[in-house]
């Protein structure tokens, strides 16, 4: 009796860590989309393919160009893929996102 026990305790085990699994990865997945797809934008916005989105180059994009300020967190003029990655997650580096 005390083996069936040990066995089906095991079983639940594996299937939870194997459940654990499939959700770190989709996890992963999602980030790993994320992060593509804010490199797209960002390459569509970088129109002079400097490196960099600046306030004329982000007027094509009316949420950025609003948020300019708050995206450009180091204020030097132009947003860096880490600055425009920030903003497009939802807040601007070093700080909380803007309740609504």
């Amino acid at each position: 009796m005390n083996m069936k026990l040990a066995i089906a305790a095991l079983a639940c085990i594996v299937s939870v860590a194997a459940w654990a699994g499939e959700m770190t990865g989709a996890a992963s997945a999602t980030g790993t989309q994320e992060r593509m797809t804010a490199q797209a934008q960002f390459g569509k916005l970088d129109t002079n393919h400097d490196g960099y989105v600046s306030k004329r180059e982000a007027k094509a994009n009316p949420a950025l160009y609003k948020e300019w300020k708050r995206a450009d967190a180091n204020h030097d003029g132009k947003l860096d893929q880490a600055e425009f990655a920030q903003f497009e997650t939802g807040g601007a580096m070093g700080t909380t996102p803007a309740t609504k």
